[in-house]
């Protein structure tokens, strides 16, 4: 049995999915996600993507941006770059692919310097 602090917790997220959802279809807005450059970072766009907004787009999650925040860039672990070449996602393939060839990723709070 969970725990009543995470029944709580699973509730809201449910309830905060459908608020949403439920944004995406008045509204009419293209939405945008940025966050890490990396295997969580990937996951995340792909989990927001098909259960909250279906024409979700990357912002920010690029080689362009990967190339310019370089400096900030941190090696891979082992088993997230497994993971990651395992992953595929088409809006941030050419990403994966980058990350994949040089194993640096970058955190997303590089971008306020």
């Amino acid at each position: 049995m969970n725990a009543p602090l995470e029944c709580i917790i699973r509730k809201c997220e449910i309830h905060l999915e459908r608020v949403l959802s439920s944004i995406r279809t008045s509204c009419g807005t293209t939405y945008l996600h940025t966050g890490d450059l990396d295997y969580g970072g990937v996951k995340i766009f792909q989990y927001i993507k098909k259960r909250i907004f279906p024409n979700l787009q990357p912002y920010l999650m690029d080689t362009q941006t990967h190339e310019q925040y370089k400096a900030y860039s941190e090696p891979i672990e082992t088993s997230k770059l497994e993971k990651l070449q395992r992953t595929t996602e088409p809006l941030l393939q050419p990403l994966i692919d980058k990350i994949c060839a040089e194993k640096q990723v970058i955190e997303q709070e590089s971008f306020l310097f």
